[in-house]
């Protein structure tokens, strides 16, 4: 719904039944174009959901908590 499968360039948004299939045959042709996109998600995922991320995140939130008393 956010558009952050084509922005982020993490896979392909067939939309349509026809299209689902041409993607999957060029993900299955195209080694390269199946690896790029492989390593950007787990570059994406490992950013914002690694337990790193989620401490900086819990951490960032605490030190707000605490500056507002």
């Amino acid at each position: 719904p956010d558009q952050i499968i084509q922005r982020e360039r993490l896979g392909l948004c067939s939309g349509t039944f026809e299209q689902f299939q041409r993607d999957v045959r060029l993900l299955l042709d195209n080694d390269a174009l199946r690896g790029e996109i492989g390593q950007r998600a787990k570059q994406f995922a490992e950013a914002r959901f690694s337990l790193e991320a989620n401490m900086r995140q819990l951490e960032a939130f605490f030190i707000r908590v605490c500056q507002r008393t």
